[in-house]
């Protein structure tokens, strides 16, 4: 990495901490979600994995469009760009399968998510006037949106 001025540095800093806070929150939303759902349908968080699983192939692992299909059922409307926001977090910043293991690691421990690592990936395909990760709602009442 090239030298960077006190300036350059503060703001890079200022642009992770915002990263990683950002993530820490749709996290955090995401787990109510799934919570929630799993609530209304008598199931544990495990139970919810698996109704996502469509395949049922046994294999305990969902792709990335079993996810994107499973959404719908809880009611997010989560596109490409939700997507590439969702899957690191959920997978680990990985491009693997979503593991049953990995959900219940997300879902039952916020603390096992390397969010500082995280944003540091996020922010560093983002210039420095673009600070936001993109942003949607997650609700289990409507419909989500991305702005």
């Amino acid at each position: 990495m090239a030298h960077l001025s006190k300036a350059q540095r503060k703001n890079r800093i200022a642009i992770k901490t915002k990263f990683k806070k950002e993530l820490e929150n749709l996290a955090a939303h995401f787990r109510e979600v799934v919570q929630r759902y799993a609530a209304e349908k008598g199931v544990s968080t495990l139970g919810v994995f698996h109704e996502l699983d469509e395949d049922g192939d046994g294999n305990n692992e969902l792709d990335r469009n079993e996810f994107m299909d499973g959404c719908s059922k809880l009611k997010l409307d989560l596109d490409a760009a939700g997507m590439k926001v969702m899957w690191p977090l959920l997978t680990g910043g990985t491009n693997a399968p979503l593991t049953d293991t990995k959900w219940e690691s997300f879902l039952s421990n916020p603390k096992s998510i390397d969010y500082k690592h995280l944003a540091d990936e996020f922010s560093s395909r983002f210039s420095s006037d673009q600070i936001s990760l993109p942003q949607f709602t997650l609700s289990p009442q409507k419909r989500s949106t991305m702005k």
